[in-house]
């Protein structure tokens, strides 16, 4: 089981390694949106690498921060989160700021209410990854309502710029 672990550990920092790579070779023609794509994949590559050292530190350890690397996961979903809400909010559905000010109000009481109710940086956080999960996928569920509502038959969705390189 520990070998699967660490294969998983590996594939966990490969696939944003890769595509750092391939994003940072074309860093002068990104668009908004995919500069942000790039951010995302830095936070993954950091944290996750960050998580799989501390995972192999040996057991004794005297730092607080050392003696579990759930604060680092927590850490990367929070960021995650807001580059994605950003993304959403200002370049695909394009909200005016009173929007994404209310969003990153709404989400941080959200998330000092689940810190408070016992949702912390020692455990998984569930709490708090459920209401990223649930906000994530209903702005991808109103995306793609939007786009398919407000396209012409002949430009398909694939065509804007998130999904292009």
């Amino acid at each position: 089981m520990k070998f699967l672990s660490q294969i998983l550990n590996i594939l966990d920092t490969v696939g944003p390694a890769v595509a750092v790579v391939f994003l940072l070779r074309n860093k002068k023609v990104l668009s908004k949106e995919m500069q942000l794509i790039l951010i995302f994949c830095l936070i993954q590559l950091i944290c996750n690498c960050t998580a799989s050292i501390i995972e192999r530190l040996p057991v004794p350890r005297k730092f607080i921060l050392l003696q579990n690397n759930y604060w680092v996961y927590k850490l990367n979903a929070t960021a995650s989160f807001l580059i994605i809400l950003t993304l959403f909010l200002k370049y695909l559905l394009h909200c005016r700021p009173q929007v994404m000010y209310a969003a990153l109000i709404s989400y941080a009481a959200v998330s000092i209410l689940l810190i408070i109710n016992g949702d912390g940086i020692s455990q998984f956080s569930s709490g708090s990854s459920a209401f990223e999960s649930i906000v994530i996928v209903a702005l991808s569920l109103y995306f793609f309502y939007s786009k398919l509502i407000n396209t012409h038959e002949e430009v398909s969705i694939p065509e804007t710029s998130i999904f292009g390189v």
